[in-house]
């Protein structure tokens, strides 16, 4: 029996009251002469202890009275079954089930999840009749069954628990229990129970509800984990960068595994893309995190793989997906023309030194320059933006991918140079481009001959703004002319005194694409000698990088949505899962099918169409979070003096405070009666 206001039993000090009284009347009591009858009456039979028997029990029941009033004010209360049938009126109760990741750790007697499925399942059995029930599932993101304000009963909370399983998904215990304090708190029900069953490896444990928020309801929390120190391994995060120092299709395989037993690790880890494969024993101690890098040779058109550890007994972390190069908006890529040039000469040694400038207000650009012959599909899936400097005619699989990688989001720079070809300018930026290529006019070095400058300006587009007056200062001696009948997506953002565009740009699916119609070296123009060149590519870059908005993301956590875009020249977007069929999204949207960890490929598809207008992969893997092991977060103090012990987690053992007011009252009542009843045979 506990007190919810034991201050207040220094009122059992009046206890001394009916006693001192007592004491003082039998002193100051006067002598009364008896008459001789009277005394044979007093004296006869054992009348006087059967005098001084009532007199003493009178006052054992008159200093009972007195306590029995101070307890009643200390407010008594016992400790019973938190949800058991021992209450004999209808109760709210919400069960806090956590269905996360972590609860299908495996160890000796089941899982946690099957101790907490088989605990709730006795709770809801015991419960009185016509409580209302409510059942919050904790894994992310938190649900609450029913969706409404009257709860189900326990038959319909049974049959929905009993078609439940752990999801691999993280939890937020913390959100979960707020939700239950919600719900049960708008119930008619005065009797208010939340019960919160998990292993309680949350890590946001610290932000649970404080005692001022569960006022007026009972929380008990029962722990289903496994005794002792969790021996799981997992790989928790993988990271990948391009190497093109070592070659074209190669990239660097950051892994970082975790070990959570108390014993070394000494596992064989497997990293995978497409058929290229690498393994490699990796040594961590115990409780560690440990990385590990691979390098592997990537297949062409192969964009994601996996890190893999041997299966224990938390095995849904024990693989990892991974995008093999996720895109980087403030990323540059510059495509070299002419690697061949010394220092100082080339394109690319122009555009990089003014990407690379240090400015106060410009977060600046991450810049990598590679040859025409190295670019690959794994290149394009890193960056935000490219830049095509000078160059010639692309393989088909080379141009195929570029398309792909603007009309996806991606931004596109082209200046042109000696490489130029017409034929094969032809075919490789064929959609990219506003029209098809005529002819390279060269109106300058000659004895006869001037050089163009720039004289309009569309002085509200960004590559360009406020920069109209430097451009002027631009002598253009070579300009590629493009033919008549350009794409309605196209536009003239700056031309020569005689009318020849020398900046188009053309937005193409979810990217755009600048085409400087001269070089940014000084073969065609003076360009990068004006002080307008730095300000211009750094505007020009910018543009293309925020042109096609936020890209979506390569992974994603478990159940955690994944935003779709679908282009203009598509119908609807077919998702396929690692598992079941294809869902079929006709707008873009977010995908909220992300419930199991894997490859998902994207298709984007028109009608009268056999094959995808473009596919897309992104990879959704498990919370890091759920796979530390090694010691609960800690319960809450809040909750701690009601934890319910593994050994015993019965629904006795999950407790209540019960008022004994009631009872304290009616005991009360009986001793007055007892106490009237004394006096008259005194």
């Amino acid at each position: 029996m506990g007190f919810e206001s034991p201050w207040l039993l220094l009122g059992l000090l009046g206890v001394a009251v009916p006693l001192l009284l007592h004491w003082y009347l039998r002193r100051t009591a006067p002598i009364v002469a008896l008459d001789a009858v009277m005394l044979l009456v007093l004296h006869g039979a054992g009348e006087t202890r059967r005098l001084r028997l009532v007199h003493l029990t009178l006052l054992a029941v008159r200093a009972l009275i007195v306590a029995g009033i101070a307890l009643m004010f200390a407010r008594p209360f016992i400790t019973v079954p938190a949800a058991g049938g021992v209450s004999d009126h209808p109760v709210a109760v919400a069960i806090v089930l956590d269905d996360s990741m972590s609860m299908r750790m495996a160890g000796e007697g089941g899982t946690p999840w099957d101790r907490a499925r088989e605990t709730t399942l006795r709770t809801l059995k015991e419960l009185p009749a016509e409580s209302s029930v409510f059942l919050v599932l904790a894994s992310r993101p938190v649900t609450v069954q029913p969706d409404d304000a009257v709860g189900w009963d326990a038959i319909q909370t049974i049959r929905y628990v009993e078609s439940l399983s752990a999801t691999r998904a993280a939890s937020d215990l913390s959100a979960a229990v707020r939700a239950a304090l919600v719900r049960v708190r708008v119930c008619p029900q005065r009797d208010r129970r939340v019960v919160v069953i998990s292993d309680f490896y949350d890590a946001t444990a610290a932000s649970f509800p404080t005692l001022d928020e569960l006022a007026g309801v009972s929380v008990v929390p029962v722990d289903t984990s496994s005794s002792g120190r969790s021996r799981n391994r997992a790989v928790i995060d993988v990271s990948t960068y391009p190497a093109p120092d070592l070659s074209p299709g190669r990239v660097r395989v950051q892994v970082q595994v975790a070990n959570g037993g108390a014993e070394p690790m000494s596992e064989v880890l497997s990293v995978r893309a497409g058929a290229a494969a690498v393994a490699r024993r990796v040594e961590c101690p115990g409780g560690a995190r440990c990385n590990v890098e691979f390098v592997l040779e990537v297949p062409e058109g192969v964009r994601v793989g996996e890190a893999r550890l041997p299966p224990d007994d938390l095995p849904d972390d024990d693989v990892r997906w991974f995008s093999l190069a996720p895109r980087d908006r403030d990323a540059v890529l510059l495509v070299d023309g002419s690697p061949s040039r010394r220092t100082g000469e080339g394109a690319a040694f122009f555009v990089a030194r003014a990407l690379g400038l240090q400015m106060p207000d410009d977060p600046g650009f991450v810049v990598t320059t590679i040859r025409e012959d190295e670019l690959s599909p794994l290149h394009l899936a890193a960056v935000g933006t490219v830049g095509l400097l000078n160059p010639g005619p692309l393989a088909p699989e080379r141009a195929r991918a570029l398309a792909d990688f603007v009309a996806s989001g991606g931004g596109l720079f082209v200046s042109v140079g000696p490489n130029l070809d017409l034929e094969g300018w032809g075919a490789t930026f064929k959609g990219l481009l506003p029209s098809q290529v005529r002819a390279v006019l060269d109106i300058g070095g000659g004895v006869s001959k001037v050089p163009r400058v720039i004289s309009r300006v569309d002085p509200t587009h960004p590559a360009v703004f406020g920069l109209g007056g430097l451009l002027a200062a631009v002598k253009i001696r070579r300009l590629l002319l493009l033919d008549d009948g350009w794409q309605g997506d196209s536009s003239v953002i700056a031309s020569l005194d005689s009318g020849q565009p020398v900046l188009v740009d053309r937005h193409v699916g979810q990217g755009s694409v600048l085409v400087w119609l001269s070089s940014l070296d000084r073969d065609w123009a003076d360009m990068p000698l004006l002080p307008v060149f730095a300000p211009f590519i750094r505007k020009s870059f910018g543009y293309l990088r925020d042109a096609g908005g936020p890209r979506p993301s390569g992974a994603v956590a478990v159940n955690e949505p994944r935003y779709v875009e679908i282009s203009s020249d598509a119908d609807q977007a077919l998702v396929r899962p690692p598992s079941g069929h294809p869902v079929a999204l006709l707008a873009s949207s977010a995908f909220e099918g992300t419930a199991m960890p894997g490859i998902y490929r994207v298709d984007l598809v028109r009608s009268g169409k056999p094959d995808p207008v473009r596919s897309d992969v992104f990879v959704v893997n498990t919370d890091a979070a759920e796979s530390v092991l090694n010691a609960p977060a800690g319960i809450p103090a809040v909750f701690s003096r009601f934890m319910a012990t593994e050994q015993d987690q019965t629904v006795a053992s999950a407790t209540r405070r019960m008022s004994l007011l009631g009872q304290m009252l009616v005991g009360i009542l009986l001793l007055l009666l007892a106490e009237a009843w004394l006096r008259g045979k005194s």
